[in-house]
């Protein structure tokens, strides 16, 4: 080689290692807790730094990626600064083989990550925790991730990807505070406009904590329900002159986390415009407290969809132990495709809050809720109260089993708050089947309560509704009351079928992702049945419990999954592991599956999922779709 090459090939060494060095490049941060050390550059695996200390109050800039060695664990709080830019966020993550490394705060401040005025952040494959150990008194209270926003305007892409947040605890007494749990985004300030942009938690494992899972606030709130922002809204109850104020977050999408026995609730979602919630599986929630497993408050257009809600906990007192609610200063939400069942208080919720004062704040007005099982709730099923007006609620089933401990439902709950109930309420095309014992409907002092074409079946209330176009008879699904939802389907024959009432604002597909005719006849429940069954009366589509039935257990599951099949017919099972997104994994097999019963048992945690819900496909040798289960991975 020449000395020239020689010189030029060391140049462009050095360069490189100087570049890597320079302000204003981005760089990738390796951090590892057992080999690592400060006193390293902590630009490669191999040079490590080892503290959070080397992090914290450390300016970052687009690009830069902080990654912490897989299967480590820090004490301490992450309180990194700087933003990316758009299209260049700044990444937290892990790197190397193993479990999501963990960083647990101990108490030692409210947070134990901190995002303050920050925005393009993204931040994944880690444990978060907080827990503080105070020998038997009380800990203070606290959260896992904290992101506060004060008077900046947008603030622009927070995303959080498959984190564990859990033990985070918090004194008894703030569990009456709903801002205090796993994941907080809070705005604050009143001298510049607020709001979050961007916000995305996907695919998140959050339980244990105190007092919620995932919600947010924000101090730009006030507004009426016909309002614009800056108008005069009149006086409070105290006499002061108030102003609306309400700045909403926008593109807030919650999706595909699990949520699991929570102290209060599991999610909420404050002050935002259109935000989105879907496929999360919310689990024991409100197990000190009382607190619907999710809800909205002061939002527009809010979205739950294909969320599963159960086993919501009632406390003696209580007020909220239910699955959904769509609560007071709320317009247009739509709540649906979700699977609502044996909560102890109630399935579905949605309330204008309270009347009889001279605050004009309170109003919930367009609340939909449609195409959703709601099986097996305690105490009541649907509950209404306070200033509620124009909702619709059409295309359900509501089912319960014939057990003692459902004796006595209230089927529907209409319920004064502050001397106010609902006003307008349109009931089309459910299906109220209704097996225990004693069932009543209980309307209050509601008011314009309209039912049209509902279906009723089993033992039905002395004071069951007036409904020009009742249907009655066993509407024939195929077998309601267990975790496989295909069961809420209904077969040939049944009265239901093209019994339902046109809406102009139907959606376009049901429960089960089959067409719904823009001009009817449309079938009453969650099931449209247009297009070809097979002999036992099921959409082809769909599974045919003529043919086999499933079992996988256990669901939830740690990581190692049993599946069992019952099969009348010998056939090639192709089996397969879909994100709750319908994106397929990369785990799928193949079985033999014969006259009788099989067995299957899967190793999921060794295939590298993460906690969450999962989709379990099985396919014939001919690609036929035959069975589709959600599956819960803790």
């Amino acid at each position: 080689m020449t000395a020239l090459k020689t010189s030029i090939l060391m140049f462009m060494l050095i360069a490189g290692i100087i570049i890597g060095s320079i302000p204003g490049y981005s760089q990738t941060r390796y951090i590892d807790a057992t080999l690592g050390d400060d006193g390293n550059n902590g630009l490669t695996a191999q040079s490590a730094w080892m503290s959070l200390n080397k992090l914290n109050n450390r300016t970052f800039i687009p690009g830069d990626s902080i990654l912490f060695k897989a299967g480590e664990k820090w004490s301490g709080i992450l309180k990194p600064e700087g933003s990316g830019k758009n299209g260049s966020p700044i990444v937290i993550s892990s790197y190397g083989p193993g479990p999501r490394p963990e960083i647990h705060g101990r108490g030692m401040e409210r947070y134990t990550l901190l995002l303050e005025n920050q925005e393009y952040w993204e931040i994944r494959n880690l444990r978060i925790t907080n827990f503080e150990d105070t020998g038997g008194s009380e800990p203070d209270r606290k959260r896992g991730i904290y992101v506060k926003a004060t008077d900046m305007g947008a603030v622009h892409h927070i995303h959080l990807f498959n984190l564990e947040v859990d033990s985070v605890n918090s004194e008894n007494s703030s569990f009456t505070s709903r801002y205090y749990g796993g994941i907080f985004f809070e705005v604050t300030g009143s001298e510049h406009r607020t709001w979050f942009e961007d916000v995305l938690v996907d695919s998140c494992y959050i339980h244990d904590v105190s007092r919620t899972g995932i919600s947010n606030s924000s101090s730009w709130s006030i507004r009426t329900l016909n309002s614009s922002f800056g108008s005069y809204i009149g006086k409070d109850n105290n006499g002061n002159d108030r102003y609306d104020t309400w700045v909403p977050s926008k593109n807030i999408i919650l999706k595909r986390n699990t949520i699991r026995r929570i102290a209060g609730n599991g999610i909420i979602i404050r002050v935002a415009d259109k935000p989105l919630i879907e496929y999360n599986y919310l689990d024991s929630c409100g197990l000190y407290i009382s607190g619907n497993a999710a809800f909205c408050f002061n939002t527009d257009k809010a979205l739950f969809q294909y969320n599963e809600a159960c086993y919501t906990v009632y406390n003696e007192g209580d007020t909220d132990a239910r699955g959904i609610d769509s609560d007071y200063r709320t317009k247009n939400t739509i709540i649906q495709y979700n699977y609502l069942h044996h909560n102890e208080f109630g399935g579905v919720v949605a309330t204008g809050g309270a009347g009889g004062s001279s605050w004009l704040e309170t109003f919930n007005d367009g609340t939909v809720i449609r195409y959703n099982i709601i099986s097996d709730n305690k105490d009541h099923i649907v509950r209404t109260s306070g200033k509620l007006t124009n909702m619709t609620f059409h295309n359900n089933i509501l089912y319960t089993s014939k057990t003692n401990d459902l004796d006595d439902m209230i089927i529907l709950y209409h319920g004064d708050w502050g001397g106010t109930s609902a006003k307008n309420s349109y009931y089309y095309n459910n299906i109220f089947y209704h097996l225990a014992a004693n069932p009543v409907y209980d309307f209050g002092g509601s008011q314009n309560n309209v039912f049209e074409n509902n279906l009723f079946f089993g033992n039905r209330a002395p004071n069951e509704p007036h409904d020009d176009y009742k249907v009655t008879g066993d509407p024939l699904l195929v077998d309601p009351g267990t975790d496989n939802l295909d069961g809420y389907m209904i077969r040939t024959g049944s009265p239901a079928i093209k019994a339902g009432k046109t809406i102009p604002s139907q959606p376009e597909m049901d429960f089960f992702n089959n067409p719904i005719p823009l001009e009817g006849p449309i079938d009453i429940g969650i099931h449209q049945t247009d297009g070809p069954l097979s002999d036992s009366g099921i959409p082809v589509s769909h599974s045919d419990p003529d043919q086999a039935k499933i079992l996988l257990y256990p669901n939830p599951t740690p990581g190692l999954l049993n599946l069992k099949m019952d099969s009348k017919e010998d056939y090639m099972a192709s089996w397969s592991i879909l994100e709750n997104n319908g994106i397929e994994t990369r785990i799928s097999g193949m079985s033999w599956l014969s006259q009788g019963t099989s067995k299957i048992q899967i190793n999921l945690k060794n295939n590298g999922l993460h906690s969450g819900i999962y989709i379990f496909r099985i396919a014939d040798e001919t690609g036929n779709f035959r069975h589709k289960h959600f599956l819960f991975l803790n």
